[in-house]
């Protein structure tokens, strides 16, 4: 069940003077760790609380972003990052960052998994990248067959 994230980084912190707070992201059933030091925020309003060394050692894009566009935190709270991506497709990407065994991979074609390859392209994740083209070696010949 998801939780709902708190704080500044879930708009929980304080409202400026005449605007109400947002309402806090509903959690990632998968990713809400309680030591987590960064909140990712998907496109569609779901806050996934990971660990920032672990998306560093997987992804140089995630690097320069937290160099550049990671949002401070206020008063204690997670620094947030915006992403474009949607929940589902954080979902899967997420694991491809940590060392933890992943399942194997099964390919939703022929435009299922479109916007996931391109997230996994867009942020360099090499090993979600690698699962993908060993996923496509066992692919049949028609995926309309």
């Amino acid at each position: 069940m998801k939780r709902a994230a708190t704080g500044a980084a879930a708009g929980g912190g304080r409202a400026a003077p005449g605007k109400r707070a947002a309402a806090p992201l509903p959690l990632s059933d998968n990713f809400q760790a309680g030591d987590a030091d960064l909140e990712l925020h998907s496109s569609d309003g779901v806050a996934f609380r990971v660990h920032k060394a672990n998306l560093l050692a997987s992804s140089k894009t995630f690097a320069d972003m937290f160099e550049s566009t990671c949002e401070a935190a206020e008063g204690g709270d997670l620094p947030t990052l915006e992403l474009t991506e949607s929940a589902a497709t954080l979902e899967r990407i997420l694991p491809y960052c940590y060392p933890n065994a992943v399942e194997p991979w099964v390919l939703d074609l022929p435009t299922g998994d479109l916007e996931l390859f391109g997230a996994l392209d867009k942020y360099e994740v090499h090993r979600g990248i690698e699962a993908v083209q060993v996923g496509m070696l066992f692919v049949p010949a028609s995926p309309f067959d």
